[in-house]
């Protein structure tokens, strides 16, 4: 609810992230949680949680099939975490082209 009424609320890009994460982990969507992720990345998750939603993004796409998403969710992350420890954990959810 807060994302369809109340989008632009300084709140919404953890509740995406949050939607994201429930809709991964515990109903099995992942296509719906990779487009819950990517819109909160779009509206700028927290700093401290940005690490966490580019991963969870990574494994929901691959989850749901997209190997090319998966690819580039992946680079992406490492781009902007190059010294992450969990760089190799993710990698596992990319497959090669």
């Amino acid at each position: 609810r807060i994302l369809t009424e109340h989008g632009t609320d300084a709140r919404a890009p953890l509740a995406a992230l949050t939607l994201g994460r429930i809709q991964l982990k515990s109903l099995g969507s992942p296509a719906a949680a990779a487009t819950a992720i990517q819109r909160a990345i779009g509206l700028g998750v927290p700093a401290g949680l940005a690490e966490d939603a580019y991963g969870l993004l990574v494994e929901a796409r691959a989850k749901a099939g997209d190997a090319a998403g998966a690819r580039a969710a992946y680079a992406d992350f490492v781009a902007r975490f190059p010294g992450s420890a969990r760089a190799a954990e993710l990698r596992r959810w990319v497959p090669d082209p």
